[in-house]
């Protein structure tokens, strides 16, 4: 993306909504990469009443939760 554009978008915690009682969901998926064996992940983290994307994750499965959860903290970090 263009760094002139990016500059313009708003950060995610100008659009993130905060229902009260809202929880996370986390879903995972996995496809590969001309061959199979460069498999891929991602793994999303989503409000469950609002359907919005708080954080994600793609890559080696083996970074996943180290990465997922630097994700999640500077998502509300920034709310």
């Amino acid at each position: 993306m263009d760094k002139k554009i990016s500059s313009l978008l708003p950060s995610i915690g100008e659009t993130l909504v905060y229902p009260e009682n809202d929880a996370l969901e986390l879903d995972e998926e996995w496809s590969y990469v001309q061959k199979k064996k460069n498999k891929r992940w991602g793994w999303f983290a989503e409000s469950r009443v609002t359907k919005q994307i708080v954080a994600y994750f793609i890559g080696d499965r083996s970074q996943v939760v180290k990465k997922l959860r630097m994700s999640l903290a500077k998502a509300c970090k920034a709310g």
